[in-house]
């Protein structure tokens, strides 16, 4: 074969093409030869798509922002307490040595004995800042997130192995049924729960096999995965913990990362509802998060220089996060708030500079390279390739988007507006074929470590004029009008609602319909997004904004009419079942959110604004929760409740929509809108 045929079988995942460039910041556009993470918004499709959520909307301005009254509880971000967990570490750690390095967690478990103080202000001032559209932190310069290469080198987990799905067999279901038997016997304690010092104390000493998965068991159960109730061992990760004791390497770096962006969701959600001043003047906002979140206050110190305590001098063979151990840092939240929105705080590739004693991964190089990556190719390269692929995390209980071709120069890539990004996230079995594609004929380019990224012309232009718009359109809103982009977590079994910005809508069905698809390797699954780009093209149109309000369609007709309740509210309104039911129920919808959102924010009903935000019912709920009662929340109460009229047979509406019965109503309607329209 020659060398063209076999260059013409290679997919590559960067794209490289000349391109008038410029620094983030601004200043002199020049044109160079630059390489991107794909996809990226190709020349025909630009215009169509709306850029990420800028911070204007993420995080109203700092002078607009009440103090934070948000009572955060991480419960995944456990101090070691006693000498009890470490003593345990210290007896395994010379027979196991070899095991934990083969499998990748050895710094993991050594980073489990260290104290990292929280500051609170810190991982607050970021969330405010959290797009959960597509899982990054929007500042007003751009995009950055906290990706697989950050948890692999901060937080010790592996990138590469098995789903945490994997089933036991053989031998390892004995191992299994002496761990659950001795879980059951605690259970029947009088404590009712099985903590984490009555669990030492039963295995601790046992030896051998046994040993050594309960010691796995615990140390997942309090600092890799832990969840409700606080201070237990979960019989969830015993599989995961036996496959770890049998030197079987397990993908832990996709389950944290999608912990930790499930949580800054929630977090982001609270953070939102405690800044309504009306709401909270009289107690703090509770929030409960279960990710690892030390993780990201590493990640923030790492990139963040005026946000960080100095550095300890660590020894060799210790990970890099034996540099933040036991050092106390309390920031303020207006410092915080400042720095973050200065790109020249901010250090794009902090692990590819030299540091004394901790050797930096292999592929970052003085001179920058293409790389071909097969199956056979060192387990660094390996890695390094998943941290730059877009794909879906599954997590214990979650499933999460990762895009990593939206913060490019974290990985020295120059950064071009995103492009689509097809999800499969209909449940975890799809969503990690995604992520754990077979490696062969996969080329990319690795930019030399001192190489310092810029943005394309058109993508600086994009942003500051989207920036400038949405800052124009939040400019006369009292803060507490200022609705927020809140979503529950998915269940697997669900499809996402409308897709973030620079993503297509998810395909239902599709995935689920091909047998191809569970076969594909890296390279074809790029020519598989490619050609759901060219295929969907009505729906990435979907983004543009629709014609203006002088517009005489029906739809336009009926955004102008508010729905209003009728004076008579004796008899439900009558609607037949099937399709004109929905429809029927679909229109009070789109007047219900008319009302509550385009109406105070002086937004066409329907334009790419609402597309974010009010289109997608999963924010729908949030919103009115934190909405106070007036003349636009009345109006959505009046359709809320019609529409709950007519899917339940009621009579009669209650009579004060604001009593506890109407509040009951109320909910119940607008969980009902969120079905119903993720089904339209």
């Amino acid at each position: 074969m020659s060398q063209k045929e076999e260059d013409e079988k290679l997919v590559n995942i960067v794209d490289e093409r000349k391109e008038e460039m410029v620094s983030r910041t601004g200043g002199e556009p020049s044109v160079r030869l630059a390489r991107f993470l794909k996809p990226c918004c190709m020349d025909q499709h630009i215009g169509t798509l709306v850029p990420p959520r800028p911070p204007h909307l993420a995080r109203p301005k700092s002078h607009d922002l009440p103090e934070c009254r948000l009572d955060v509880h991480f419960e995944g971000w456990k101090l070691p307490r006693g000498e009890i967990w470490k003593q345990w570490v210290d007896k395994l750690e010379p027979i196991y040595d070899p095991t934990w390095k083969k499998i990748g967690i050895y710094d993991s478990i050594f980073v489990s004995t260290y104290c990292f103080p929280i500051d609170k202000e810190l991982v607050v001032g970021l969330a405010e800042s959290w797009c959960p559209d597509a899982n990054t932190f929007v500042f007003s310069w751009g995009e950055a997130t906290m990706t697989l290469e950050d948890v692999s080198i901060i937080g010790g987990f592996p990138i590469l192995g098995e789903p945490l799905t994997k089933p036991l067999t053989g031998e390892l279901l004995k191992i299994e049924k002496k761990l659950l038997k001795g879980y059951q016997d605690l259970a029947r304690s009088k404590a009712h729960k099985v903590s984490y010092s009555p669990w030492t104390k039963l295995f601790m000493g046992k030896n051998g096999d046994l040993e050594h998965a309960a010691f796995l068991a615990l140390w997942l159960s309090r600092f890799v995965v832990p969840t409700k109730p606080i201070y237990t061992i979960n019989k969830q990760v015993f599989p995961i913990a036996i496959h770890l004791s049998q030197a079987i390497q397990v993908a832990l770096a996709p389950v944290v990362l999608a912990s930790l962006y499930r949580d800054l969701r929630v977090l982001k959600e609270q953070i939102d509802a405690s800044c309504i001043v009306e709401d909270c003047e009289d107690r703090d906002i509770p929030a409960t998060v279960w990710a690892p979140f030390q993780i990201m206050q590493l990640w923030a110190w790492e990139r963040f220089l005026s946000l960080r305590p100095n550095p300890n001098c660590i020894s060799s063979g210790e990970p890099r996060a034996a540099r933040w151990k036991n050092l106390n840092a309390k920031s303020n939240i207006e410092l915080v708030r400042s720095t973050i929105d200065s790109p020249d705080n901010f250090r794009c590739r902090p692990y590819s500079c030299a540091m004394k004693n901790w050797q930096h991964p292999s592929y970052y190089k003085e001179q920058g390279e293409w790389v071909v990556v097969s199956p056979n190719s060192n387990e660094e390269l390996l890695s390094y390739l998943r941290c730059l692929v877009p794909c879906e995390l599954v997590g214990l209980d979650c499933i999460e988007q990762y895009a990593p071709h939206r913060v490019g120069m974290q990985f020295g890539m120059d950064q071009d507006i995103p492009g689509p990004f097809t999800r499969a996230n209909a449940n975890s079995e799809f969503a990690w074929r995604t992520y754990a594609k077979s490696i062969r004929n996969i080329r990319f380019y690795i930019p030399p470590c001192l190489f310092e990224s810029d943005v394309t012309s058109r993508y600086l232009d994009w942003w500051n004029q989207s920036i400038s718009a949405r800052h124009d359109e939040t400019e006369e809103v009292p803060i507490h009008k200022i609705s927020s982009s809140s979503h529950r977590i998915p269940k697997k079994s669900e499809s996402s609602g409308s897709p973030p910005p620079g993503f297509h809508r998810k395909q239902s069905g599709k995935l689920q319909s091909s047998l191809d698809e569970d076969k594909m390797t890296i390279s074809e699954w790029y020519k598989r997004q490619v050609q759901d780009v060219t295929a969907n093209k009505e729906e990435v149109s979907f983004y543009k904004q629709v014609p203006s309000s002088s517009s005489t369609t029906k739809e336009n007709v009926d955004r102008k009419r508010p729905m209003t309740e009728s004076k008579d509210n004796t008899s439900p309104i009558k609607c037949t079942h099937g399709d004109n039911q929905l429809d029927m129920i679909t229109m009070y919808s789109k007047h219900a959110i008319y009302s509550v959102i385009a109406q105070p924010l002086r937004l066409n009903a329907w334009d790419h604004n609402l597309a974010e935000g009010a289109d997608r019912a999963r924010s729908i709920s949030s919103l009115l929760k934190i909405f106070p009662a007036g003349d636009f929340g009345m109006e959505l109460i009046k359709a809320t409740r019609r529409i709950f009229l007519i899917t339940s047979g009621c009579t009669r509406p209650p009579t004060n929509p604001w009593c506890s019965e109407g509040l009951k109503v109320k909910q119940q309607s607008l969980e009902l809108i969120g079905r119903l329209l993720q089904l339209r």
